[in-house]
């Protein structure tokens, strides 16, 4: 039992390690807007993270169904969420680390749900592991459910790591470099947008 709540701690951890549009959303959140939004971000992720392991115990093919079923327009919102935020991010004037009270959690919340859940890439792990779960024939109902739980504490767990680390680097440097720090996440995204919008990510 404990097996299959580890093994999704550390699969869940894996599949946010790397950086990619919701990890700078997590960073950039952090640097302009303060760590509340920032964690409502990584939460959003987490969620989608979390549905889409619960799906994998119904098998690979309705994972890949999913994928195929998604349509360009969800992309299209994909791409402008991320577009604007960093756009926002790189011609806003505030102060990097200043709390925004216009941009509240839940559309923090919202728009790290929109990103996550219309990438396709965030998929193909879960597409992998229910072909692996099925050749093992061990997806039963607690299974998956540990397992799922196991996914959203280690994706969650490994959004609230970056988000301390970049708050921990926003203590110890300059606003100036704050400011140039959150100007590159917000190129950063405008690329991870414009990749969105081709299909490339």
């Amino acid at each position: 039992m404990s097996e299959h709540l580890l093994q999704g701690l550390v699969f869940g951890f894996c599949v946010a390690l790397p950086i990619g549009p919701v990890s700078l959303m997590c960073i950039q959140r952090c640097l302009s807007d303060g760590v509340a939004l920032a964690a409502a971000c990584g939460l959003g992720a987490a969620s989608v993270h979390g549905v889409l392991a619960a799906l994998t115990g119904a098998g690979a093919g309705l994972l890949v169904q999913a994928q195929s079923d998604m349509s360009a327009a969800a992309r299209v919102v994909s791409a402008l969420v991320l577009a604007v935020i960093g756009l926002r991010a790189i011609f806003s004037h505030a102060p990097a680390g200043a709390a925004t009270r216009g941009n509240g959690i839940a559309a923090a919340y919202v728009s790290s749900l929109m990103v996550t859940g219309t990438n396709p890439m965030t998929l193909l792990p879960y597409v992998a592991a229910a072909s692996a779960l099925s050749a093992g024939a061990v997806a039963g109902t607690l299974t998956v459910s540990l397992w799922t739980l196991g996914i959203v504490v280690g994706t969650a767990a490994c959004y609230a790591l970056l988000i301390a680390a970049t708050r921990l680097t926003c203590r110890r440097a300059a606003p100036e470099a704050m400011a140039r720090l959150n100007i590159a996440a917000g190129v950063m995204m405008v690329g991870c947008a414009t990749a969105v919008a081709v299909g490339v990510v």
